[in-house]
């Protein structure tokens, strides 16, 4: 994985758009056992020369011994230049242990010492510092587990009278209530929920759409909370798109391909059907189908584009038999018929609810 380079010790912002967070696998649930560590991201070297990069800070032990700021201690190992200012590290002294590779730039004038793992964590830590914002938008989301491609920028959102700022970290205004921030290890992020409608409402469409399907799935929001921060949103950046993914999310469609499905069935007007609920046999539970006719007792599922492995064919054959025993019909669609042959589709649901009817 990429680690963050810069080209001169003090060009911060060049360093930071080579620079991508990964998959996240941390979140607040377990941030306080992993602290951060370990989750697949390279260690700095601040873009020395090959015959310059400090190795030391590879080894933990070592990288205790390079001088920083004590504050550092309690921010995941970040701290500003102002506060080494305040420590007593002079600017001459600053300039020298940046030139040097013993401190690595985060961003603009936040550093850690060199071995310091660039985990969302830190990164993070590094734009609260700068700004005193609440950490927000796709730098929270990694924050919760879930990464999205969002360029090169870190968020914070402000209140409207806070006008600190860095480079390289973009402030959205708002004014943030009690319920709409936790503290992640001492850290300001927003909310899981103000989260995602953040996300939803501001990344590109492709990632918006697949952000709300894992959300759904996971049972992150409910389409009630999407359509009250509709309603909040109201006038402002970003309404136009969640209004989209409203209307999408209203059958409760938690993947691209039972979206496709449910818009199939309302245009052939098939009715009385539900989303996602769970089914039941003498053994207890047997699933979350994707689409059921409860009074017809039909079960449709939909095989998605993505392949799911070994594990996951079986799990949904063993299902299905289940179902069966039951007395529920089953029919299953792949990705490629609810594309390329909707009407077949249609056809088939028809006609299987009809000799249903008739049974």
């Amino acid at each position: 994985m990429p680690c963050l380079r810069v080209a001169s010790p003090l060009c911060v912002i060049a360093g930071l758009r080579r620079f991508s967070i990964e998959p996240g696998r941390i979140s607040p649930q377990d941030a306080d056992h992993r602290g951060g560590e370990g989750i697949g991201f390279r260690v700095c070297h601040c873009g020395q020369p090959a015959g310059r990069q400090l190795r030391i800070g590879q080894d933990l032990a070592m990288r205790s011994l390079l001088p920083s700021p004590v504050v550092a201690q309690t921010q995941q190992g970040v701290f500003t230049r102002r506060q080494a200012v305040a420590e007593g590290f002079s600017y001459p002294r600053i300039r020298r242990l940046v030139s040097s590779g013993a401190w690595c730039p985060v961003v603009d004038t936040a550093f850690v010492v060199a071995g310091t793992p660039f985990t969302p964590l830190v990164v993070a830590w590094a734009a609260y510092l700068l700004t005193g914002g609440s950490v927000s938008h796709s730098t929270a989301m990694a924050l919760w587990g879930r990464a999205i491609p969002d360029g090169d920028l870190l968020h914070v959102t402000v209140s409207r009278n806070d006008g600190r700022r860095a480079s390289g970290v973009r402030r959205h205004t708002s004014d943030l209530d009690s319920t709409q921030v936790v503290r992640l290890r001492g850290l300001p992020i927003t909310s899981r929920v103000r989260t995602i409608t953040d996300c939803l409402a501001t990344v590109d469409m492709q990632h918006a759409r697949e952000l709300m399907f894992h959300a759904l799935r996971e049972r992150w929001m409910t389409h009630e909370q999407l359509l009250a921060a509709l309603r909040a949103r109201t006038g402002r950046p970003g309404a136009k798109q969640l209004l989209s993914l409203v209307r999408v999310s209203a059958s409760n469609p938690h993947s691209e391909a039972e979206a496709v499905l449910h818009r199939l069935l309302r245009s052939a007007g098939l009715l009385g059907w539900l989303a996602n609920v769970p089914v039941r046999d003498s053994r207890g539970l047997v699933g979350i189908v994707d689409v059921l006719f409860p009074r017809q007792g039909l079960v449709i599922e939909v095989d998605g584009r993505a392949y799911h492995g070994a594990d996951r064919f079986q799990a949904d054959r063993t299902r299905q038999n289940r179902l069966v025993a039951a007395g529920y019909t089953v029919l299953r669609f792949t990705w490629d018929d609810l594309t390329t042959r909707p009407e077949a589709v249609i056809a088939s649901v028809r006609e299987t609810l009809a000799a249903i009817a008739v049974a």
